[in-house]
């Protein structure tokens, strides 16, 4: 897990995404993180060709190593998301 020590966070334990960059075991974390929001239903299939797409577009786009870019997927029910003053559960039933 995610430490603080300064103003850096960074894992106890390496794993890639993190470099030593001076005395103290002091660390920057060089890592993308890429956040997705979006409605439950999607597949397993779907969210890992989503995974792949958008580390494949990062590491296009910005450059880095494809295992440096960390891909979280929050799924929300439509009842627990609103959009213009409505929940997406009533503007968009199933």
């Amino acid at each position: 897990m995610f430490r603080r020590r300064g103003d850096a966070p960074f894992h106890r334990a390496p794993c890639g995404c993190c470099r030593v960059t001076g005395t103290n075991d002091k660390r920057t974390t060089i890592m993308p993180i890429i956040r997705v929001e979006m409605f439950s239903g999607r597949s397993e299939e779907q969210k890992r060709a989503l995974v792949r797409d958008l580390t494949d577009a990062f590491v296009g786009a910005a450059g880095g190593n494809p295992d440096s870019v960390h891909v979280v997927i929050t799924d929300v029910d439509k009842s627990n998301w609103g959009s213009g003053g409505q929940l997406c559960s009533d503007k968009f039933p199933d």
